[in-house]
């Protein structure tokens, strides 16, 4: 940059105390109202800081096209945004300290995704693996629109959580893209190990459904927010994505344990609360169920009920409620509540899906 905000000499701030034009040498100089005219906060920016500034810009976001790690440009924007906006600064500061304490599966996938796609005013044109384009729009209720996904048009960017978990799970983080096309959810290739399961899963199909098949186009988009690498036949994280990823579970470590304490603790409130909702409204007194989360802990009671139906008998109090038409105080609608999805499993989180699925009206 051609100015600065610094004295060379004693590093003081400087100020500008005229103005003059490059053509006739008039000296502007500020009225008695003003001491001085006052700097752009980018002059307090440093020239490596400025030029990585101008190379985010233009790369719209992407840190994969500027040729740079994540953790290393997520340092430079929050070293840049402290010079820009202090106060903005400090909020994303207690922002991070808060999310820190988030379940992995708030990762940074959706986040991204959504940034990138803003920061490019709400619209971007993706590529697909054949040269296909794609138009994508954000919309006002956090989710997002494409033309090309004719079935289901608008899709919340929570979907790609979905499909990256997956894709964690697998060898080199390679998630196979399936097929979903003449299949129902559950068939090879259209099963929880496939991008088109995993959309499924999201979308909360249960086995045996026709599911939609709008591989080609998230793919795509993975690719282009730097996530994951699209390939014939599979995505595979990047190294950018799982650097970030990585670095941000070394940062929570204690947090996150603390944080699935505190989930927990809500989640056996929740059950017992329902207990005694179908106590008072339906009779329904489960002893025992009380006694194995006071003896186990809510989470592995839960688990050992769900292992028990799995096996074939359904448990007297789920029957009892089923008959009651109340769902909704079951142990199986609390596993499938959003907030508590990081204590249990995808396995167990789909079968009490389908138990409820099964039974319902």
């Amino acid at each position: 940059m051609s100015t600065t905000k610094f004295c060379p000499v004693c590093n003081g701030e400087l100020r500008i105390s005229a103005l003059e034009c490059k053509y006739c040498s008039r000296e502007i100089k500020p009225d008695i109202k003003c001491s001085d005219y006052k700097q752009s906060v980018i002059n307090g920016l440093s020239e490596e800081q400025y030029d990585f500034l101008i190379k985010f810009l233009e790369c719209q976001g992407n840190f994969k096209k500027q040729g740079v790690a994540y953790s290393h440009g997520k340092k430079m924007i929050a070293e840049i945004l402290k010079i820009l906006n202090p106060t903005k600064s400090e909020m994303l500061q207690e922002e991070d300290t808060m999310s820190n304490t988030k379940s992995k599966t708030n990762s940074l996938a959706s986040d991204t995704i959504k940034a990138l796609l803003i920061s490019s005013g709400g619209r971007a044109t993706i590529k697909s693996l054949t040269g296909k384009t794609y138009e994508l729009c954000a919309l006002q209720d956090d989710k997002f629109y494409c033309a090309e996904l004719e079935s289901s048009p608008r899709y919340n960017y929570k979907v790609f959580d979905e499909i990256v978990e997956g894709a964690k799970t697998m060898p080199d983080y390679k998630l196979p893209k399936g097929d979903g096309r003449g299949k129902k959810f559950g068939e090879l290739g259209c099963d929880e190990n496939t991008v088109v399961g995993r959309i499924a899963m999201y979308a909360g199909k249960i086995l045996g459904e026709s599911v939609d098949d709008p591989v080609s186009v998230f793919a795509a988009i993975l690719d282009w927010a730097g996530i994951a690498e699209n390939k014939r036949g599979y995505i595979q994280l990047t190294e950018e994505f799982l650097e970030g990823y990585m670095s941000e579970q070394s940062e929570y470590g204690k947090s996150e344990e603390l944080y699935l304490k505190q989930l927990e603790e809500k989640f056996k409130d929740e059950l017992i609360e329902n207990a005694e909702r179908g106590k008072i409204l339906y009779g329904y007194n489960p002893k025992e169920y009380i006694r194995m989360i006071k003896q186990y802990g809510a989470v592995a009671a839960v688990k050992r009920l769900i292992a028990i139906t799995k096996s074939g008998k359904l448990p007297d109090g789920f029957l009892k409620l089923v008959e009651c038409n109340a769902l909704e105080l079951t142990m199986e609608a609390s596993v499938c509540n959003p907030k508590y999805q990081s204590l249990f499993s995808a396995e167990e989180i789909r079968f009490c899906k389908d138990l409820m699925a099964m039974h319902k009206d």
